[in-house]
């Protein structure tokens, strides 16, 4: 059995004590069934430990090795990773007013579809662009009014694209959006 045992000691130091019993039904440890200690402040005053072979003179009655060091394990490591979480997101677009909405982080398509055109607030609004764990972009041509759309998993790909789709001369983005797990 192992036991572990915590000492606060003058100074705000503090001491912890690693004892391996070998019978468990004693109640009494003897210095010889201790394995190992360790000092985990630095700042621990040298009158706080006693190095002494006397076991009944150190603060907790145990000698104190400073060069050892009991192994430790966690509990957390052995858990598996929580599942991905999935982010949705939309854009949507009025192309008669040119008002713009979008939603991100969604819990799901139908929650950020909602938020998108309700955000656009406008009768003549569409979702243009839907995406999971991705993202959207819209652009537009400022001469002849043309759109263009796209959802990616990189929001640079879907820039592009968006891009690539308007017809009409100098295209400008008019938002792009991403979820918190898209790829940059």
């Amino acid at each position: 059995m192992v036991a572990i045992a915590a000492l606060l000691v003058g100074g705000g130091g503090l001491a912890i004590f690693f004892i391996n019993r070998s019978d468990d039904s004693s109640t009494t440890t003897d210095a010889d069934s201790r394995s190992s200690a360790t000092v985990q402040n630095s700042t621990l005053p040298s009158s706080a430990v006693d190095d002494s072979s006397d076991p009944d003179s150190s603060p907790s009655g145990a000698e104190v090795p400073s060069t050892e060091s009991a192994p430790t394990t966690s509990a957390a490591a052995a858990a598996p990773p929580p599942p991905p979480i999935d982010y949705f997101g939309a854009i949507a677009i009025s192309r008669t007013t040119a008002d713009v909405g979008y939603a991100i982080n969604m819990r799901d398509q139908a929650s950020a579809n909602n938020a998108a055109m309700s955000q656009c607030g406008q009768s003549t609004c569409e979702i243009v662009a839907s995406f999971r764990n991705a993202c959207g972009a819209v652009a537009q041509s400022p001469v002849n009014l043309y759109w263009g759309w796209s959802s990616n998993g990189s929001k640079q790909v879907a820039i592009n694209e968006a891009i690539g789709q308007v017809q009409g001369p100098d295209p400008k983005v008019i938002t792009a959006q991403c979820t918190d797990n898209a790829l940059p």
